[in-house]
């Protein structure tokens, strides 16, 4: 059946003469376009043109359809979606698994053949990189499953040997998704490829079905990640525990069949289990809520911190507004209040300056006395500034002056001496570097 993306080979007669090509479909009923592939009376001729009305479909072969999903990646996902300067493949899973159906891992499945093979390993360490970087709670578990699934087909790819071994895991690895999706999850330690929210449920889960003959196979992975899984709640780490001995027991009851043992092993190689669970993000939702409940009490505190510091501007920045009546009362004067502002450092000086005009913009005792404040506060920061570069000139000075000063090392052409019956040694060296490093730091102080 048509779907997104499918890929038709098609002929059609033209002046009695054969033409063939590859139509992409848009959707199930709509083209994205129709290439004429060649001309079978001439030789190696490509070019687009319009179809006529009938033409004969039927299957396209494998090279047609590899033509045909690169061209539809190319133009699709890099022209009209947008998507210049970012890897095209994830371009492709960040928008295409949003979609409902099944075209974006048959899409996937297809990788290895369009993709050199020394791009294969760049591109499975991208979208590790890519998995890492989108943790936490907001990830998308519909588009991590899918960043999983390409990692999985390039591993495949790296093992094969012919092209009938390599059909027969690969097609083995799309039917037996579901199973190992579970895995990757257990090793990436997020919850993928099933509607389950936490690890316990998903080893609950695990001993059911056709799933209990693999349980030799799930359960090294959650119990070998179990501290990752589990980092922020032991009651979490009880319950997981206790669901893996159920598990185990369930084991020694089922058969466990070994079909999926040879993928198994060249998906999660031991190094590959390892690496993942160095760099592990949160795994479970109830672990999740813990540390946006970490979070949410670190921002509480910071909150506390920000209104107590706002009560204190707002007390001094009142008795700056009492002093202004002040001044118009002849009660101080207005010098008085120029010294208030120079009180405090310069940016919270510059500060106050600023909140003090907007709030007596229309005030005359304000307006006299503003242009004077805010003079003195900018005599008062340049003046801090030239101390400060006068004190790194002296700094510099003495330092260029203490590296100058002959050293015993100078009145040698090497570090090494001479003696009479002809042996060498390396006199010791009086120099300057403790006076150098003292001035170094009283200017750090």
């Amino acid at each position: 059946m048509l779907h997104r993306g499918s890929v038709v080979a098609f002929r059609y007669w033209d002046m009695n003469r054969p033409r063939t090509g590859i139509i992409v479909m848009d959707s199930r009923t709509m083209m994205l376009v129709a290439i004429n592939l060649c001309d079978e009376n001439e030789d190696g001729a490509w070019y687009m043109d319009e179809l006529p009305d009938k033409i004969e479909l039927y299957e396209a072969e494998k090279e047609e359809k590899l033509w045909g999903l690169k061209f539809f990646l190319e133009k699709e996902y890099s022209e009209r979606l947008g998507f210049d300067g970012q890897n095209p493949y994830i371009a492709f899973i960040n928008h295409e698994s949003q979609r409902e159906g099944s075209f974006c891992k048959d899409f996937l499945s297809h990788v290895p053949y369009i993709l050199e093979k020394s791009e294969w390993e760049p591109l499975k360490q991208l979208l590790w990189q890519t998995i890492q970087q989108s943790g936490g709670l907001q990830f998308n578990r519909v588009r991590t499953e899918s960043y999983c699934y390409l990692i999985g087909v390039l591993m495949i790819a790296e093992t094969w040997s012919n092209d009938f071994t390599d059909e027969i895991k690969l097609e083995l690895f799309k039917n037996e998704w579901y199973q190992l999706s579970w895995m990757y999850g257990m090793v990436i330690g997020r919850v993928i490829g099933t509607a389950l929210n936490n690890f316990t449920a998903v080893v609950n889960q695990v001993g059911q079905g056709r799933r209990a003959n693999y349980l030799h196979l799930y359960l090294p992975l959650v119990e070998n990640n179990i501290d990752k899984i589990c980092r922020y709640s032991n009651d979490n780490r009880y319950k997981l525990e206790e669901a893996i001995r159920k598990a185990r027991q369930k084991e020694a009851l089922e058969e466990q069949k070994p079909d999926l043992d040879e993928l198994y092993h060249i998906l999660f190689p031991k190094h590959f289990v390892l690496a993942m669970a160095d760099s592990r993000p949160a795994a479970t939702i109830a672990d999740l809520k813990e540390k946006l409940a970490e979070r949410d009490q670190i921002i509480t505190k910071l909150q506390a911190d920000i209104d107590d510091v706002s009560k204190k501007y707002n007390a001094v920045l009142e008795q700056l507004k009492n002093a202004v009546n002040d001044v118009e009362n002849d009660r101080i004067s207005g010098e008085d209040l120029t010294e208030s502002f120079l009180m405090f450092p310069t940016e919270l000086a510059l500060s106050y300056y600023g909140t003090m005009s907007a709030l007596f913009a229309l005030n005359a005792t304000w307006q006299k006395y503003a242009p004077r404040i805010f003079e003195q506060i900018m005599n008062k920061q340049k003046e801090q500034q030239e101390r400060k570069d006068l004190k790194q000139d002296k700094i510099l000075d003495s330092m260029e002056k203490a590296a100058n000063k002959p050293t015993i090392d100078k009145f040698y052409n090497t570090g090494t001496y001479n003696d009479n019956s002809g042996a060498t040694f390396t006199p010791a060296i009086t120099s300057n570097d403790k006076e150098q490093q003292k001035l170094i730091d009283e200017n750090n102080d």
